[in-house]
């Protein structure tokens, strides 16, 4: 008996405390830095609008004149219309679109994963004076950015800064109200396993 009561009660404090709990599942996946200039953002591949706008908010506030998208894989909607559009050359499209010249951004076609992502930005700037990056990505995978940029990048004299993108499908503050935020988080949890596990 007192365990079922027991249970109950935590069963109870549980319901209580869901949305502080959610909440914090989500906010430990945004692991976001404090904006500074930056020599050259780099805008990774995959939800091109919701990044390439943020992007651009970073030119407008004066914080980078130059970009880098990255994304070799071409959206499988596109391919089914004939459209060879890669990731990076959709996001540089946006960006542009939101008033930043053209020549300040360049379509990097290399990467279909953060690790694949992070080698090819590395072996592309070591040749450059960069000492400053800002790494532009939706918010919630800015936790699993850290883990594969930060240490490589640093070894290299690089400082990395992590900025996140709102997505439009959902709110980083209610993302369990929607199956876009509730596949985000899970996959993104997921991830962050396997990449401890493989890297």
């Amino acid at each position: 008996m007192k365990r079922c009561a027991g249970a109950f009660a935590v069963g109870v404090l549980i319901f209580l405390l869901r949305l502080p709990i959610l909440r914090g599942v989500g906010n430990y996946l945004v692991s976001e830095d404090p904006l500074a200039h930056a020599d050259v953002v780099f805008v990774l591949g995959g939800s091109a609008t919701d990044r390439g706008e943020e992007a651009a908010k970073l030119y407008f506030a004066g914080l980078c004149d130059r970009f880098v998208c990255t994304g070799k894989s071409v959206p499988g909607d596109l391919q089914e219309v004939g459209i060879d559009l890669t990731e990076s050359d959709m996001t540089k499209l946006v960006i542009q679109r939101c008033g930043v010249p053209a020549d300040r951004i360049v379509s990097f076609k290399e990467g279909t994963s953060t690790q694949e992502e992070s080698i090819a930005l590395l072996e592309r700037e070591q040749a450059t004076s960069v000492d400053t990056v800002i790494i532009v990505s939706h918010g919630f995978h800015l936790r699993r950015v850290r883990n594969v940029f930060e240490n490589r990048f640093k070894e290299k004299g690089i400082t990395v800064l992590l900025h996140g993108a709102e997505s439009r499908d959902f709110s980083h503050e209610t993302w369990w109200r929607t199956e876009q935020g509730m596949m985000m988080v899970q996959n993104e949890y997921a991830k962050l396993l396997y990449y401890l596990v493989k890297h």
